[in-house]
């Protein structure tokens, strides 16, 4: 595909022949995510810009696990900032962070409630979340390779929303809310998390961004981070009435996660070749686990955010 290409060269990355005979096409994209990005709350950005004088503005990123939450606050450090922010406060002060201050994992009704470190100083009312999702399926097969401070218990096959003969053998069991297995996230002592399974993970995280009516904030999805990166970094530095710092945007070709924590993740490569695959997007899951899945997904988060079930 011509788009894919020219973002990868964009991205300062070489596209030869080997890269172009594995390369999925731009329409395995479309026929999963569209033809264009996904942004929710945009209709708040106004709200959000007359709440506060620029000098006091600041973008914060949020999300679950594996959601993207690296990349997004990468495409705003590099792209955006807030002039009026940097001249009252100092050129350090860009009005751009890489987490909200109540943490960007944490549950948003954690606002006003946690203070992350290094943001005791930060008033958390002033803050635009900018939250970003993953496609649920796709989702849960990061979680799989990377689980970070959720809890299951997985033997064998992931993911595993309902346990198969295989796991009850070896003691695991479903909860008797919904036969799913149950997932905790633990967080900064002593909060903690349940969840009736990754579906449920996934289900009352973002609900609670999605529900939110209080105050500004946005939802951006994953894949428009890869697929139309200048588009979404344009958006949200706009929303929270921030400049872009070049006339083209800076793109992140390597993985935006640093860290021992994060070995083993990808790169923007990698990334289109797992995502513009379909077959990958349930892999590992069993039919039971597609049928809990197709069942329990929350159908108003998918149609809001144009995730399709397989």
């Amino acid at each position: 595909s011509k788009r894919l290409v020219r973002l990868l060269q964009t991205a300062g990355l070489v596209v030869d022949d080997s890269v172009l005979a594995t390369l999925p096409k731009w329409s395995d994209f479309t026929a999963l995510y569209g033809h264009e990005p996904i942004i929710i709350g945009l209709e708040t950005c106004e709200r959000y810009r007359e709440s506060l004088p620029p000098a006091e503005r600041y973008i914060g990123v949020a999300g679950m696990f594996n959601s993207g939450t690296n990349l997004m606050a990468e495409l705003l450090l590099r792209n955006c900032h807030i002039p009026e922010k940097k001249k009252k406060y100092g050129r350090r002060k860009t009005g751009i962070e890489w987490q909200v201050p109540w943490g960007k994992h944490p549950p948003v009704s954690q606002r006003l409630h946690n203070v992350a470190h290094h943001h005791e100083n930060v008033k958390q009312e002033d803050v635009l979340p900018v939250a970003t999702i993953k496609d649920p399926y796709f989702w849960m097969g990061s979680m799989c390779r990377h689980n970070y401070s959720a809890v299951w218990k997985k033997k064998g096959h992931c993911p595993n929303l309902v346990p198969n003969e295989k796991d009850i053998q070896n003691g695991i069991k479903g909860n008797s809310i919904d036969g799913g297995i149950n997932v905790t996230v633990k967080f900064k002592p002593p909060f903690f998390t349940e969840h009736n399974s990754l579906v449920g993970l996934w289900n009352d995280w973002y609900s609670e961004y999605m529900e939110i009516t209080s105050f500004p904030r946005l939802i951006v999805r994953y894949e428009d981070l890869l697929l139309h990166p200048e588009a979404v970094t344009k958006s949200v530095c706009a929303c929270g009435g921030g400049t872009l710092m070049h006339q083209n945007i800076t793109l992140v070709a390597d993985s935006a996660k640093e860290g021992p924590g994060h070995k083993g993740t990808s790169g923007l490569l990698d990334s289109l070749m797992r995502y513009g695959n379909p077959q990958k997007r349930t892999k590992g899951m069993t039919k039971d686990d597609l049928l809990y899945a197709e069942k329990h997904l929350r159908k108003d988060l998918l149609e809001a955010l144009g995730y399709t079930l397989p």
